[in-house]
């Protein structure tokens, strides 16, 4: 990280419980206080919880859905929540398609 001109603005953490390598509170830690990166996605696909936290400024505080269970990122223009146990992306209220969603289309397309 010392030779990124800027910090990560956002960070996704896949938390799975077959990961025993893995410190999450050790990363955690370093998102919020270190690098305080501005957005902290944690996603537990073993009980389907999903948490999005924003650094204040001072650390981080959870970013509550609002009523489509939906959380945003509004620097970007962005929503994301739970789909069929997967976690999907909104960009200006519109879901965006998954990789084999493109494929298929550009395909059509040819």
């Amino acid at each position: 990280m010392p030779l990124q001109p800027a910090p990560p603005f956002w960070v996704l953490e896949y938390a799975s419980k077959h990961n025993k390598r893995k410190d999450y509170e050790g990363s955690y830690d370093k998102y919020e206080k270190e690098l305080k990166v501005a957005y902290y996605l944690m996603f537990h696909p073993d009980d389907q919880e999903l948490t999005l936290y924003r650094h204040n400024g001072r650390r981080y505080v959870s970013v509550k859905p609002n009523g489509k269970e939906r959380y945003s990122i509004p620097q970007m223009e962005l929503e994301l929540g739970l789909i069929e146990g997967w976690v999907r992306f909104w960009f200006r209220g519109r879901l965006l398609p998954l990789p084999a969603e493109l494929q298929a289309e550009i395909k059509s397309l040819s």
